[in-house]
Parts: C-alpha cells; structure tokens; sequence
C-alpha cells in the first residue's frame, strides 16, 4: 500500500479577494476602503445601481447613502429591493 509520502502531491492555493469589516464598521476590499474604490468609480464615469434585501436596517442605508454622498455619487440612484427568500434546513 502507498504511503503519503509516496504520493506526488501538488499545493492548490485559491486566489482570493478579501472582504474585510473592522470594529469601526470600516469596509475594505484587498486592503482598499471601500469609500475609495468608490471614488475610483466615479472618476472613471461609470454608473451605479444600489440593489439591498427587503430585510435591510434602516441605519445600514443610512450609512451606505452617506458613503455614496461622500464618493460623489447623486442621491438619487435607481435603487431596486430584491426579494429574499427564507430557506429552511431539513
């Protein structure tokens, strides 16, 4: 019987984009605020669309409307609700 050491092994390494909060409710996508990334955006013109779960707390838009406002983005933008549904484990 082969032995792991027999076996020709080969590392699999995953590349991955990380999404990190902090306790301070900071947002960072690979180490870039999430503020800036969208600043970023909007210097290249390009159009946004806010989509969130029907289950979002009113603070939690509160803070992505004031996000937006600061990158530069309109107050207004086409906003559509999305529908989740609950699943339940059997």
């Amino acid at each position: 019987m082969p032995v792991v050491g027999d076996i020709a092994t080969k590392q699999v390494v995953d590349v991955r984009t990380v999404l990190a909060l902090s306790k301070d409710g900071e947002i960072t996508l690979d180490s870039v605020k999430v503020h800036q990334y969208l600043i970023e955006i909007k210097k290249q013109n390009r159009k946004l669309e806010l989509e969130m779960d029907k289950q979002v707390r009113l603070e939690q838009m509160i803070m992505i409307s004031e996000a937006l406002t600061q990158a530069g983005f309109e107050a207004n933008l086409p906003t559509r609700v999305r529908n989740t549904k609950q699943t339940t484990d059997s």
